[in-house]
């Protein structure tokens, strides 16, 4: 801002609690003002509100002020929108957030939320600057912003946020390194919006330049849809004056989209010092601002670039007659009296409201003030507002007061008038009472709607509450609710709406926290805020008194802002009295909170003399004859001092050296003596049963040395003993498991029962392995014992199972853990004998060394011979002549052999009969064998194909026999050739040989031939006849003649009857057709087109005579193709070619030209296409 700092430019909401903050869980309600209390500054006071109304002043921001200034412009922090249901929203940047309140159609207040700062809080931002709301046709959008003091190009210096019509968060996009310091500086900001697309024109201070932040506008263009950045980067940046309008010293902007273009406006103090509009709108296809923008002056300004002062303001901006002009208004004092000739500037100057229409063509731009206020006189306009009521309608509004009324009594009025494009008044000057404020008026219908929350700047009062406990000062700016104006667009009748009317109830926490300000409705009930606290107190309730309670009556109507005080009362604390291991009378006391107590109780305890009351169980502070009650609960402890007693020791069957020792009460017994006894385990010292009165009584308990002494007197101890038990363990010496036996000392061993052990017979219990004596069970255990049995081996039989062979002998006699010996050698015929097993089939192969575990019974095992078998084709041939097979097992895969003409049907054991072998067949022959192989004739299938003649029945032929010539079918107009081996070409099939496969034959025909006659009816005509196959076309037919007429064409008969031409296919008879004729001088009426006969199949050519002379020396051929048989057809008749053509032939052109007269024409045929071709 050249020359100037930012310092004071950029103001802030005042907080309106300085130290601990505004209760802010909802938005604030605003109340008029009203007195305050006298004595209102003797507590710390926190704000709070009930109606959820957002408590703020948004007062016109650029009014006139006599210190300088009136320049300046700052960001606009309201807005004011209708809704459908006929309400309005306010929506309003107060005290650091974003607040949306609801009003129904009579502006009372409904709700409010709270839009969530995280939404709109720049990236890593500890601050939110404001920019700037817009309302647009699909979303809403806010722009906030925060300072760069490092000047990082990475820090987010811009952010707007997008939001949907509901206020639900729909994403952002940041600006970083546009070379900003601050932004949104020394200015404002505002958008507009078109083709899809969101403009923002507002300012900065930019970075550092030789200790100066200079300021200048900027702008930025924005893809609504998904928020692309549109536009060149270094637009911005580097603040290129032919790309963006660049400005320095913005003090004002503005940007409007009218007639296709966009606009931007400026209040310049320095680069250019005017006011200035320039059409920034892009060149088609191109994202870059447009560079040769048209630049429209507006005003232009005396004194210095930089002097921060132009003696005017920008304050309304507006397109008019769609696009064809632009509206701007503001004020301005005299700016020779403003810039003398001295070089002082004069900044206390009476201002005028002014008025400028710019055509956008460049043509004059026309100005007019609207008041005359003398420059040193007292009466100053403030900063108007211009409102677009239509293309062609529009309302100005301003104030004018007093510059000497320092109370502001003057301030209040607004005069506004109607206008048209050309700046003239329509209307006279109205006048109303009431605040203009930076809400941009709206037009509803034919009403102009706005609001305002201050009476006019520092028209509000401050009161400081003071915390007398923390010495801490705080404010409290008490600021009006809104006020909602209105002004009929038809009438002029202006009328203003206040949204409520609310008291204050003061409620000072009096030594706790919070206090608080509830704000309440005039004639509502109040409602206790959330209750204070107090450390060590109970809070009791709210008392119209500070000392004494009187409780207020929440159920009263406030009439009046009041003053409650907390009342507490001081919360009581426990002492405790834990005796210590004795008794007390009084186990508790409870005592207020400071309070002094006394008169302590005394204990008792058995054995123990009471030494007073402690701090801590053991150790602590000894309490004296008084105490003082703190904030918390406290344990007395009894102290004690223990008496002394004598034990004595009874070894109670024992003996013990030690016969007594002296023990102290509550101390251990500290070392006790070990007493013995035979046979017995000490098991310890046991306290017998006492009493110490008639009510306790004790039992015993064992004892140890650290065990503290209790009994209140001399008493006894009694040694406990536990019985020796010795064990007699068993050692079966391999046979079954018995357990050993636990046994007192002088106790008897009781005989377990008999062990068991495989091929053995148990014979006692002896003390020792071998050797030994027999143990007598009577005897009584004096110590650990082990007895071992003893064993007699047993004699078992061993059998032999030649399983499926023979041998001798059967069995023999062995000795159990004894050796088989000797084994006999079994035999099997067909089979090899491979020894002795434990089973039938597996097992284990024993010999003369395994050893004898009990009866046996073992199996000789046998390998089966192997034989070969011989296959015998038997008139087929077989790959595989032999194979060797295993006795007793399947033959396995056998080959499959071949014959012409028959079906395998298997192999047998003879050459005919004898028993059919297949894989799965055991082998049991036990020698050498041949298999034979059998088989089936096989029969064939000979089929006949009469190839369009009457059907002739198959045969079925076995092989190597012939087929019986069939009967010969017949065909019309043909004549059967003989039966063929192929549909065409082939051989004449030979009924004599021998079938060998399936077989079909075709029957092969002859077209007959049918003579056409020609009859000339009345003419000649020349020949009279031609010869044409069955099925094949007539043909060039003659022309005959006939003097006086004119041929008409053949018919099938004398009159009526059917044309015939070229392509009519002859039948199975003769047919004469006839001449028609016309008479040469009248006209014939053509006869109607018979209908076109179904195309027929054309049949394969006759095979064609010998050529004969031509009749002219030379001819074109016409080729044709019948798509159902494959065939070419050659005629030099385009007649017959045409007409052929329309039964189902297809044209190829010309085939060939004949040569001249007499020469051969040769003709081929191709028997490899499908019914054959010929070709010429």
């Amino acid at each position: 801002m050249g020359e100037r700092t930012s310092q004071g430019v950029r103001r802030k909401i005042p907080a309106i609690i300085a130290s601990i903050g505004m209760l802010l869980s909802g938005a604030l309600l605003t109340v008029p003002f009203s007195a305050v209390p006298a004595n209102a500054d003797t507590q710390f006071i926190e704000q709070q509100t009930s109606s959820g109304q957002t408590r703020s002043r948004n007062n016109w921001k650029n009014e006139y002020s006599p210190e300088g200034g009136g320049n300046w412009a700052y960001t606009v922090d309201s807005a004011i929108e209708h809704r459908s249901d006929g309400g309005y929203d306010r929506i309003e940047w107060t005290d650091d957030k974003l607040v949306v309140e609801q009003y129904n159609s009579s502006f009372v207040f409904m709700n409010a939320k709270t839009i969530s700062a995280s939404t709109y809080t720049p990236t890593d931002a500890t601050e939110v600057l404001w920019g700037g709301y817009f309302n647009g046709s699909n979303y809403r959008f806010v722009v906030t912003g925060q300072s760069n003091p490092n000047e990082s190009d990475s820090v987010a210096v811009v952010r707007v946020t997008k939001y949907s019509k509901s206020w639900q968060y729909l994403g952002n996009v940041e600006y970083s390194g546009i070379n900003t310091y601050i932004p949104f500086d020394g200015g404002s900001l505002r958008m507009t919006e078109a083709n899809g697309e969101l403009w923002i024109r507002t300012c900065h201070e930019m970075y550092n330049i030789k200790g100066v932040h200079h300021q200048a506008n900027m702008t930025f263009r924005i893809r609504e849809s998904d928020l692309a950045k549109l536009g060149q980067a270094t637009a911005i940046q580097n603040y290129q004056q032919s790309a963006m309008g660049y400005v320095s010293h913005s003090f004002n902007q503005y940007i409007v989209a009218a007639g296709g273009k966009i606009y931007g406006a400026d209040h310049g103090d320095a680069n250019p010092r005017q006011i200035t509009i320039k059409d920034i709108t892009p060149t088609a296809n191109d994202d870059a601002w447009r560079s040769d923008g048209q630049i429209l002056p507006v005003m232009t300004f005396k004194g210095t670039d930089g002097d921060n002062f132009t003696g005017a303001t920008f304050d309304g901006f507006e397109s008019a007659s769609n696009g064809k002009s632009l509206i701007a208004a503001g004020t301005i004092a005299d700016q020779d009296k403003s810039f003398p000739a001295s070089g002082s500037e004069v900044e206390t100057g009476a201002r005028n409201v002014w008025v400028s229409v710019v055509p956008t063509d460049g043509s004059t731009v026309t100005t007019k003030t609207l008041t005359s206020n003398a420059f040193d006189g007292n009466q100053t306009a403030t900063d108007p507002v211009l409102v677009k009521i239509s293309e062609r309608r529009f309302l100005i509004m301003w104030s004018s007061y007093d510059k000497t009324d320092e109370q502001k009594q003057t301030h209040g009025n607004i005069s506004y008038a109607f206008m048209d494009t050309a700046g003239n008044l329509t209307s006279k000057i109205y006048t109303m009472k009431g605040v203009l404020s930076d809400c941009k008026p709206i037009v509803v219908g034919n009403t102009v709607v706005w609001y305002s929350t201050g009476t006019a700047k520092n028209t509000g009062w401050t009161t400081t509450y003071h915390n007398k406990e923390a010495g801490e000062a705080i404010e409290d700016s008490k600021n009006s609710a809104p006020v909602f104006y209105t002004i009929n667009t038809s009438t002029g009748q202006s009328s203003s709406h206040d949204s409520t009317v609310a008291y204050r109830m003061y409620f000072l926490a009096n030594g706790g926290s919070p206090s608080k300000v509830v704000e309440t409705k005039a004639g509502a009930k109040a409602t206790a805020p959330t209750s204070p606290t107090r450390t060590n107190y109970t809070f009791s309730g709210w008392s119209t008194n500070e000392h004494s309670y009187v409780a207020y009556d929440f159920n009263t109507p406030v009439k009046s802002d009041t003053i409650l005080y907390a009342y507490w009362t001081p919360q009581e604390h426990t002492i405790y009295f834990d005796a210590n291991g004795g008794t007390t009378y009084e186990t508790s006391r409870s005592v207020p909170y400071s309070w002094t107590t006394y008169n302590f109780p005394d204990a008792t305890r058995p054995g123990y003399t009471f030494a007073g009351w402690y701090t801590a169980p053991t150790g602590g502070t000894k309490i004296g004859s008084t105490y003082t009650m703190g904030s918390s609960d406290v344990t007395f402890y009894a102290h004690w001092q223990a008496n002394s007693y004598t034990v004595t020791f009874d070894a109670n069957g024992g003996s013990t050296s030690v016969a007594s020792k002296t023990v102290t009460e509550g101390q251990p017994y500290g070392e006790l003596p070990t007493p013995t006894r035979t046979g017995y385990t000490f098991a310890g010292w046991w306290e017998q049963p006492w009493q110490d009165d008639q009510y306790n009584y004790h039992d015993g308990k064992k004892v140890t040395s650290s065990t503290l002494y209790e009994i209140p007197k001399d008493s006894t101890l009694l040694a406990g003993w536990n019985i020796n038990t010795y064990t007699v363990a068993f050692d079966s010496a391999g046979g079954s498991s018995v357990a050993s036996q636990t046994v007192e000392y002088g106790s008897k061993a009781t005989a377990p029962k008999d062990p068991a052990r495989a091929g053995y017979a148990f014979q006692g219990w002896y003390t020792a392995r071998s050797g030994g004596s027999r143990y007598d069970f009577g005897e009584s255990v004096t110590g650990g014992l082990t007895l071992y049995a003893r064993w007699r081996a047993n004699v078992y039989t061993l059998s032999f199972d030649a399983n499926g062979g023979s041998v001798s002998p059967g069995s023999k006699s062995v000795t159990y853990g004894g050796a088989y010996g000797q084994l006999p050698t079994p035999s099997r015929k067909g089979y090899t004998f491979q020894g002795w097993y434990t089973a039938k089939n597996g097992g284990s192969k024993i010999s003369a060394n395994t050893v004898t575990t009990g009866n046996a019974t073992v199996y000789a095992h046998w390998t089966a011979n192997s034989y070969k078998v011989t296959f015998n084709a038997n008139g087929g041939s077989v790959q595989t002549t032999s194979k060797t097979v295993t006795q007793d097992q399947p033959y396995g895969t056998l080959p499959t052999p071949a014959r012409a003409g028959h079906t395998f049907s298997g192999w047998y054991t003879a050459k005919s009969g004898g028993l059919r072998v297949t894989a799965s067949t055991v082998f049991t022959a036990c020698a050498a064998q041949t298999l034979f192989a059998h088989w089936d004739t096989i029969s064939f299938a000979v089929l006949f194909d009469s190839a369009g003649g009457s059907s002739v029945a198959s045969q079925t032929v076995e092989y190597g026999s012939k087929v019986s010539r069939p009967k010969d079918p017949v065909r019309a107009g043909y004549a059967f050739q003989g039966w063929y081996t192929a549909r065409s070409g082939g051989s004449k099939y030979d009924f004599g040989k021998p079938v060998t496969g399936g077989l079909t034959l075709y029957a092969r025909w002859r077209a007959n031939v049918y003579t056409l006659s020609f009859d000339a009816n009345g003419g000649s005509v020349s020949p009279g006849s031609r010869s044409v196959a069955y099925g094949g076309a007539y043909g060039q037919l003659p022309a005959p003649s006939r003097k006086g007429y004119t041929f008409q064409g053949w018919y099938t008969a004398r009159s009526g009857g059917s044309r015939v031409t070229a392509g009519t296919v002859m039948g199975d008879r003769d047919v004469k057709v006839y001449a028609r004729w016309a008479s040469a001088s009248t006209p014939v009426k053509p006869t109607t087109p018979s209908k076109p006969t179904t195309p027929v199949k054309p049949t394969t050519p006759s095979k064609p005579t010998t050529p004969g002379k031509p009749a002219v020396s030379t001819v074109v051929m016409f080729r044709l193709y019948n798509r159902f048989t494959g065939e070419h057809f050659y005629t030099s008749s385009s007649v017959e070619r045409d007409s052929l053509v329309k039964v189902g032939w297809r044209s190829e052109g010309t085939g060939w030209v004949a040569p001249v007269s007499g020469a051969p024409v040769y003709r081929l045929y191709n028997p490899y296409v499908a019914g054959g071709d010929h070709h010429y």
